[in-house]
């Protein structure tokens, strides 16, 4: 005879059939275990009602990343352009703009560009490469935006400076075939999705006078 875990006095028979019974339970209750475990891992159905609606949240987040970016590039510009053709002769007032409105295209200066540049597709859309169209809207900011900025304020000393005029019409162009990259990255998505998805529109360096572009 011998006590049993629960206190009992058993003979060996009855403990080797409690035993069995307890090898049965423990069994049972880890079959269970990794079924719940799987229940709650398993995906819920998504429709494609909504993937579209995810879709939609994504871009507009990527637009909204954006806006502060593309509104500071369109007033250092218009600024740059107003010295330029003489409707403005405020070059400190232009100067000091684009000292405020340059960190505002940067990761590090502003956390709209660092959310862009770090933001994941959602899992319902993971299969459509859209991190790169968060890639290149991120490259269209920092470092592009930024150092067109910097370049129109080096054209307030120097209207001549020939590197900075050579480099806003180089990012002038990569600017614009980023943001059509971007685009055509969720374009490509919602034809896949069956829907229509207006382009991102970006502005803010049509500021720059004709003779840069």
């Amino acid at each position: 005879m011998s006590l049993g875990p629960d206190g009992i006095v058993r003979s060996p028979r009855e403990k080797l059939a409690f035993d069995r019974r307890k090898g049965r339970w423990v069994a049972i209750a880890v079959v269970v275990m990794v079924g719940l475990i799987v229940l709650v891992d398993l995906p819920s159905h998504v429709t494609l009602a909504d993937r579209q609606g995810d879709l939609r949240t994504f871009q507009k987040s990527v637009a909204t990343y954006l806006a502060g970016c593309n509104a500071g590039l369109s007033d250092s510009l218009a600024a740059y352009s107003g010295i330029a053709n003489g409707s403005s002769s405020e070059v400190s007032v232009a100067n000091e703009i684009m000292t405020n409105d340059e960190p505002v295209c940067t990761i590090a200066g502003n956390s709209d560009i660092y959310d862009l540049a770090t933001m994941a597709p959602p899992n319902t859309l993971a299969h459509f490469g859209l991190e790169f169209a968060t890639n290149d809207a991120a490259t269209w900011a920092d470092p592009n935006a930024a150092q067109m900025i910097k370049d129109a304020q080096a054209l307030l000393s120097n209207r001549n400076d020939l590197a900075a005029i050579t480099d806003i019409r180089n990012r002038f162009q990569t600017m614009q075939k980023l943001l059509a990259e971007t685009n055509s990255t969720l374009q490509s998505a919602a034809a896949q999705l069956k829907m229509n998805l207006a382009p991102i529109r970006l502005d803010g360096i049509y500021q720059l006078p004709t003779s840069l572009r």
